[in-house]
C-alpha cells in the first residue's frame, strides 16, 4: 500500500511539474514568433529611413535633427459603407523643411502625390517632447482599392507628449511607436531618434547622449526569448525522460497483507 502511495504522489507532482513546463514553453514560443514578426517588419522598412537637418535662419547650424521610418494605417470607405484599411509607407520624399524658435521647432515633410507630414516639437520648462503632428493625405485607387471617399484628406492631433526628453539630449526608439492622429489615421514610427531644440551655441554635429524608450531597453538583446524557448524545450525533453524512466522504475509491485 505504501508502494502504491509514493507512486501516486510521483505521478501526481510530475504530471503538475510538466504542466508548467508546457506552459512556460508555449508563453517563450510565442514570445519568440512574435520578436521574429516585429524583426520582419523592421527589415521590411531598413530601405525607407530618412535623414533631416533644420537649420537656424541663416546659419548652418542644426536646431533640429531626426532620422525615422514612418508607415500610416488608414481607414477608409468601400461600397455598401463598409470600412477597409490600407497601410502607406512614407517614401518618395519630394522635399523637406522646418523652423525653429525659442519654444517651438517644426519639420514639414513632403512625399508622394499630395501627400505632407508636419511635426512640431515644445518646450516645457526643461524638456521637450512631440507635441502636433498633421498628415495631409490622398485617397487613391491607386492605394486604396474599391475607395468611395476619394480625394484629399487631412488626420491632426494637437494633444500629444511623444519622444519626451530633456533639452540637450535626443531620444531613440527603434522600436514600433504607434501615434493616433484620430479614429481613422495611425502613424507607426520606427528607428526613430530626434533631438529638436538646439541652441546654434552649444551643438556640436550629430545627435547629442540618447534616451532610449522602454520597448528598446527591454529588446535590446533579441537572443534572449530564442535561448529561453531553446533552453526549455530541453528541459521539457529531459522531464518526459525522467518521468518515463520514473514509472518503469518504480512500477508498482502488490504484496499480501
Amino acid at each position: 500500500m505504501q508502494i502504491k502511495s509514493r507512486m501516486l504522489n510521483l505521478e501526481t507532482h510530475g504530471g503538475t511539474c510538466l504542466f508548467f513546463i508546457l506552459l512556460i514553453s508555449f508563453i517563450s514560443a510565442d514570445a519568440v514568433i512574435k520578436e521574429t514578426k516585429n524583426q520582419k517588419q523592421l527589415e521590411s522598412l531598413e530601405n525607407d529611413i530618412f535623414e533631416f537637418n533644420v537649420n537656424h535662419t541663416g546659419t548652418n547650424k542644426s536646431c533640429l535633427i531626426a532620422r525615422f521610418s514612418a508607415a500610416f494605417q488608414i481607414k477608409y470607405t468601400v461600397p455598401e459603407n463598409v470600412t477597409a484599411s490600407s497601410v502607406v509607407n512614407m517614401t518618395k520624399i519630394k522635399e523637406y523643411s522646418g523652423s525653429c524658435n525659442e519654444q517651438n521647432s517644426t519639420l514639414k515633410i513632403k512625399f508622394r502625390d499630395e501627400w505632407t507630414l508636419e511635426m512640431t516639437y515644445s518646450l516645457d520648462k526643461s524638456e521637450y517632447a512631440l507635441t502636433n503632428v498633421k498628415l495631409t493625405y490622398n485617397i487613391t485607387e491607386e492605394l486604396f482599392p474599391n475607395a468611395t471617399n476619394l480625394g484629399p484628406k487631412q488626420a491632426e492631433n494637437k494633444e500629444l507628449s511623444e519622444f519626451e526628453v530633456l533639452i540637450g539630449k535626443s531620444f531613440k526608439c527603434y522600436s514600433l511607436s504607434k501615434i493616433e492622429l484620430n479614429k481613422n489615421v495611425t502613424i507607426e514610427f520606427r528607428n526613430y531618434q530626434g533631438q529638436a531644440l538646439i541652441k546654434a551655441d552649444t551643438k556640436t554635429e550629430g545627435f547629442d547622449t540618447a534616451v532610449e524608450c522602454v520597448a528598446d531597453i527591454v529588446g535590446s538583446n533579441k537572443l534572449v526569448p530564442i535561448v529561453i524557448g531553446i533552453v526549455l524545450i530541453v528541459l521539457v525533453a529531459l522531464v518526459l525522460v525522467a518521468y518515463v524512466v520514473g514509472r518503469r522504475r518504480y512500477r508498482p509491485t502488490y504484496q499480501q497483507v
